[in-house]
C-alpha cells in the first residue's frame, strides 16, 4: 500500500519541490514584494516553536512519531493543548513561510495541497486508531482540541 511508504515529510518535500516549481514557471502574481517578505520569519519560528516541543513530547512518552505505527501513550500536554497535530501544524506553517519568503500566488497551491493531503492521507487514518486505541481518554481529549488551531 502507498501510505504505508509515504510518509509526512515526503509529501512535505513534495509540497516544497512543487511551490518552488510554479513560483519559477508559473508565479502568476507577486503578493509580497521585496523587504515584506522577511515576514516569512514569523511562520518559519512558529514551525519550529510548534514542531519541536511536540516531536520532544512523543520522544519523552516514548511513542512513535510515524504514522499508522501503535502508539505507546496519547500526549495531551504542552503543544497538544492547542492542536492534536502541532507536527503537521508546524509543517503547514513552515510552508506558509517558504511561501511567503518567495511572494508570489501559487506557492500557496503547494500549501493547501499539503494540507489537504495530510488531512486526508494521514489524520483521516490516524484518528480512528487513536480512538481504538485510546477509547474515551482520546474522545475526551477530541472534544477538548481542536484537529488544527
Amino acid at each position: 500500500m502507498l501510505l504505508t511508504r509515504l510518509y509526512p515529510p515526503h509529501v512535505f518535500l513534495l509540497a516544497v519541490i512543487a511551490m518552488a516549481l510554479l513560483h519559477w514557471l508559473l508565479p502568476v502574481v507577486i503578493l509580497i514584494a521585496g523587504p515584506w517578505r522577511f515576514l516569512a520569519v514569523v511562520p518559519l519560528v512558529a514551525s519550529g516553536a510548534l514542531a519541536m516541543p511536540a516531536i520532544r513530547a512523543f520522544r519523552a512518552a516514548n511513542t512513535t512519531t510515524r504514522p499508522f505505527e501503535h502508539s505507546e501513550a496519547l500526549v495531551t500536554s504542552g503543544v497538544y493543548r492547542l492542536t492534536r497535530n502541532p507536527m503537521y501544524l508546524g509543517l503547514l506553517f513552515f510552508l506558509a513561510g517558504i511561501a511567503v519568503a518567495l511572494g508570489s500566488l501559487t506557492p500557496w497551491l503547494g500549501v493547501i495541497g499539503f494540507f489537504v493531503a495530510i488531512d486526508r492521507l494521514f489524520i483521516a487514518y490516524e484518528e480512528p486508531m487513536l480512538a481504538i486505541r485510546f477509547g474515551a481518554d482520546y474522545e475526551a481529549y477530541k472534544q477538548k482540541v481542536r484537529r488544527w488551531i
